[in-house]
């Protein structure tokens, strides 16, 4: 065949495989490949694990998707045609790409529906915030989530309940978790109208010794009681349990808390920001193969960078 016929003839391969890798099934690329190798259709048969009348079907299908023959049977033995020498290399390239996709496929079937996250009842409007930020750069993305205790969150992560965990960086002494900062949060003082430090914006934390100071237990608010109990200013916080607010704050105690809690909450007379008390940091923490599988770090490298 002429140097310009065999050129001509390339671009139109080409055009096909561009058109769609699809066309092309791996089978009848293997066929062609285990023919092109041995010359011979009986062994290039047995190679495919295939009968030669099935091995030359498929080589007879591949020439009608490529409009040319591939394989010359003019003669006793069989060896290919100049298409069939041009598409060779091709073939190699489609039967790659074909593997790579039909992978991908697999992996993208055996990936977790949706990203089961769980989080502590003090991360509960972080865990909020962190999905409506997934969702905005990955709406594609299904994730539920449920809360749960803080104690309960790493054996929820190992044992596959949840595969997105929000609240304390989790302890990984297997190295198989990865832990990305999803917000930190301010602690505050909630106190009521008559309290003297109503109205105030700010107070330093070395400014409040004398006064009565109550929080959440550890089961309730762990994050705020790890910051408490490893500051001396607040060794003499009392204990209350949730919804008794209302009665420490009328009674003149100010509520040690996170200003989160607070946020778009009526019940709060006044709330005063803490200067010189360490935030507290809440992590989302999730196995390194559901990092990967979901693209989670480029995910959060986008939310950082929005």
């Amino acid at each position: 065949m002429h140097f310009a016929a065999l050129a001509s003839l390339r671009f139109s391969i080409l055009v096909k495989v561009d058109s769609g890798v699809e066309r092309f099934s791996t089978a009848a690329l293997q066929s062609f490949l285990a023919l092109s190798e041995t010359l011979n259709f009986h062994r290039a048969s047995e190679r495919v694990y295939l009968s030669q009348p099935a091995l030359s079907r498929q080589i007879r299908s591949l020439e009608a998707e490529v409009g040319e023959p591939l394989i010359d049977r003019s003669s006793r033995s069989i060896r290919l045609t100049p298409v069939g020498r041009l598409f060779e290399p091709l073939a190699r390239s489609l039967l790659e790409s074909l593997s790579t996709a039909e992978d991908l496929a697999r992996a993208a079937a055996a990936r977790p529906r949706a990203i089961r996250l769980v989080h502590c009842t003090e991360g509960s409007r972080q865990a909020v915030g962190l999905i409506a930020r997934l969702r905005q750069v990955a709406p594609a993305l299904d994730v539920v989530s449920r809360e749960s205790t803080a104690d309960e969150l790493t054996s929820a992560l190992h044992s596959g309940a949840a595969t997105m965990t929000v609240g304390q960086r989790q302890e990984d002494p297997t190295g198989c978790l990865a832990s990305r900062v999803c917000s930190t949060d301010s602690v505050v003082l909630v106190v009521d109208p008559a309290h003297p430090l109503y109205g105030r914006v700010v107070v330093d934390a070395d400014n409040i010794d004398g006064l009565r100071l109550a929080a959440l237990a550890a089961e309730h608010a762990p994050a705020l009681r790890r910051i408490l109990s490893s500051d001396e200013r607040f060794r003499t916080a009392e204990t209350i349990a949730p919804g008794a607010e209302g009665h420490y704050l009328a009674s003149g105690i100010a509520l040690l808390d996170l200003r989160s809690r607070w946020r778009e909450s009526t019940r709060a007379p006044g709330i005063v920001l803490l200067a010189g008390v360490a935030p507290v940091v809440f992590w989302a923490s999730f196995p390194h193969r559901i990092a990967f599988e979901h693209g989670l770090d480029t995910l959060f490298d986008q939310m950082d960078a929005s």
